[in-house]
This record gives structure tokens, C-alpha cells and sequence, in this order.
């Protein structure tokens, strides 16, 4: 066999292998989840407020989980998947996943975009 033909049956396994472990919504879901709540803790750890996510573990429930997965829509293109949010009339990608791997923009940079997609 050939490199043509070895290439040709590596291409094949790759694409076979990213298509069965392409992320779902839940995927999706989970890890922005764990984003903003990282990004909850850091903001309210004064200790004048009580603390959202802690309350929330405490009570066994998710709340940012179940918020996000009404908001978060996922387009599955076959090989990868990609997260989306719609705010204000505008859509915008909060999460990309491929080979069951679901990558978020650094909590920084979400807690930044947050706010200026907060302020009027």
C-alpha cells in the first residue's frame, strides 16, 4: 500500500473517530456552566452577599446549569459542534467541541464580555 492510500485510511479513522465523539448540548452545557459559575464565585466572595452557587450546591440543584440550557442552542457540524447564545437579538459563541472536547473562552474574558453585554 501506497502513502496515498495509508494517508487516505488515516484521514478516514480521523474523521470516523471526531464524528463519534462529537460533544453534545449537555456537553456544552456543563462546561459553560463550571465557567460561569467560577466566574459567580470570584465576583461575589465579598462577604456582604450571599453567595449563589454555594447555596445552590448546598440545596443539590444547578441553577446556572438549568439557565444555560434553556439559552444555549448547538449547531452539531457533523465533524465538530459549536455553542451559542442569543442576547439581544445577537448570537454569540460561547463554547466549540470536537473529538469530546468542549473548549470556553477563559473566565476573564466571559466575565468581561458579560458585563458589557449587561451594561445599558
Amino acid at each position: 500500500m501506497g502513502r496515498l492510500g495509508c494517508f487516505t485510511i488515516f484521514v478516514v479513522i480521523v474523521v470516523l473517530f471526531a464524528l463519534a465523539t462529537s460533544p453534545g448540548k449537555k456537553s456544552h452545557v456543563k462546561k459553560v456552566a463550571s465557567v460561569v459559575s467560577a466566574v459567580i464565585e470570584d465576583d461575589n466572595s465579598s462577604d456582604d452577599g450571599i453567595n449563589i452557587v454555594t447555596v445552590d450546591k448546598a440545596n443539590g440543584i444547578n441553577l446556572v446549569e438549568r439557565s444555560l440550557d434553556r439559552m444555549i442552542t448547538v449547531e452539531d457540524y457533523l465533524l465538530c459542534s459549536v455553542g451559542k447564545v442569543k442576547w439581544r437579538n445577537r448570537e454569540h459563541i460561547v463554547s466549540f467541541g470536537i473529538f469530546g472536547i468542549v473548549v470556553t473562552a477563559p473566565k476573564e474574558m466571559l466575565k468581561t464580555k458579560a458585563k458589557s453585554l449587561l451594561s445599558i
